[in-house]
């Protein structure tokens, strides 16, 4: 069940890039990272298709959430970081929530990953067709300050959660919030809940670093990307020899600790959404 509506999420952001002719700039010169990633050629404009295909996606999508429930017995969860909901999947109505939370979800999380990476990767002129990409699906928000990066994706998730809060508590899937000073401290946690995802796209860059340093893949650009990154991610741990003979474990165990950091501060949120609860 999970894997399937991270699937169905993928899907429809997606559509909306695509709707969005995101990538889509002809003038892009081969040989770049873009120009690797998509033809060099005009293409036709704007079309509507894909933002109706997305808006089916978004109405059907429950449908075949609740086909899928109730033929392996699974309950759809939402599970940001500091709480798990549960959503009966008999229930038309919390179907239809469920799938509307999840979907905005993870677009609020990719977007957290996407202005993270381009804050690591300013500075590098290897660099620039990913930028110019990120700012493509971001907007001149990817250039702006590091402070900003960080605090916009929990405005965002913050946000999130301010507007749903009242909902969910009126279905009785979280407990009733007892003020608005309440309110506001579990929407600054489920806030920072936003970057947890990034652990993963931190180790992923890693492991992939790792791999790519004793298996031969190509000549893609996209590794000189993988390259630069995983650099800048190990630079905290340079110090620490991690060497040994031929094998470096540097992007492994820098890899593994960035799993783990995110796994203690998730535990954490969690521990603060209790307290903020009790």
């Amino acid at each position: 069940m999970t894997f399937l509506v991270h699937l169905l999420d993928w899907s429809g952001w997606l559509l909306w890039l695509s709707y969005r002719r995101v990538g889509a700039d002809p003038t892009r010169p081969a040989g770049t990272l873009l120009g690797n990633l998509r033809p060099a050629v005009p293409l036709p404009r704007r079309s509507w298709v894909s933002l109706i295909a997305l808006i089916l996606l978004l109405v059907l999508r429950p449908l075949l959430l609740a086909v899928v429930a109730s033929a392996t017995d699974a309950t759809p969860t939402w599970s940001p970081g500091p709480i798990v909901i549960a959503f009966r999947a008999d229930d038309w109505g919390r179907l239809y929530l469920f799938s509307t939370i999840h979907f905005f979800w993870t677009g609020i999380t990719a977007y957290a990953v996407l202005l993270a990476f381009s804050w690591l990767s300013r500075g590098v002129p290897e660099m620039v067709s990913f930028n110019d990409f990120i700012a493509s699906l971001a907007g001149p928000v990817a250039r702006f300050p590091w402070p900003i990066l960080v605090v916009l994706p929990w405005l965002l998730g913050a946000g999130l959660w301010l507007g749903i809060g009242h909902l969910l508590t009126q279905e009785h899937l979280v407990p009733v919030v007892r003020g608005s000073g309440q309110w506001l401290m579990e929407a600054a946690v489920m806030g920072c809940a936003v970057w947890m995802p990034l652990r993963w796209a931190l180790f992923f860059v890693l492991l992939l670093r790792f791999l790519h340093n004793y298996v031969y893949m190509g000549e893609h650009p996209a590794w000189a990307f993988v390259q630069m990154m995983g650099r800048r991610l190990q630079a905290p741990l340079g110090w620490v020899p991690l060497e040994f003979g031929r094998m470096d474990m540097a992007p492994a165990v820098v890899g593994i600790l960035y799993l783990a950091l995110g796994e203690a501060i998730q535990r954490l949120l969690a521990w603060l959404f209790g307290r903020v609860l009790a």
